[in-house]
């Protein structure tokens, strides 16, 4: 950001410090069975509105 200062002119404000990237989580992955397969297939061969 830029910041006027009193007869001085401009001068780039120094950037605030950015926390840190939270660790990404690893869930633990495993296979699903769809029960209702039919009912998923329709909504995926419905058109779009």
């Amino acid at each position: 950001m830029i910041v006027p200062q009193p007869r001085s002119g401009y001068f780039v404000a120094p950037r605030k410090a950015q926390p840190p990237v939270p660790p990404m989580s690893r869930p633990v992955q495993r296979p699903v069975e769809i029960t209702q397969w039919d009912q998923v297939l329709t909504m995926l061969d419905a058109p779009l509105r």
